[in-house]
């Protein structure tokens, strides 16, 4: 039961390890009190996540380029799988999805 513990914990500090490499920063996001608020900061943060299922799963947000990844890290195995990418630029400017009521439009039409 130590081993797997031990192999775990590796197998994850060797992912944020590759992630922060891949983005030229030395420090995950998720580690920190709060995000640097500076423009000459690295646009990648990173947040860790334990599932329920025993893997690692990694977001990585550019805020740059307004996109993310999901990684998972199986730690048993060590293997990183590329789970989904997407661009955010189009869903952060929808008024609404999956919304409940009272709605936007709803709120706009009994302002004074």
């Amino acid at each position: 039961m130590q081993s797997w513990k031990m192999r775990a914990g590796m197998v994850v500090t060797l992912g944020v390890a590759v992630l922060a490499a891949l983005s030229g920063s030395p420090t995950v996001m998720s580690q920190t009190e709060r995000a640097p608020m500076s423009s000459n900061q690295d646009p990648l943060q990173v947040v860790s996540t334990l599932l329920p299922t025993g893997v690692q799963q990694l977001v990585v947000v550019d805020s740059l380029q307004r996109s993310m990844a999901v990684y998972h890290i199986e730690p048993g195995q060590g293997k990183i799988q590329l789970r989904s990418v997407r661009r955010m630029q189009w869903d952060l400017r929808m008024e609404q999805f999956n919304a409940e009521a009272p709605f936007p439009s709803e709120l706009r039409e009994v302002q004074p």
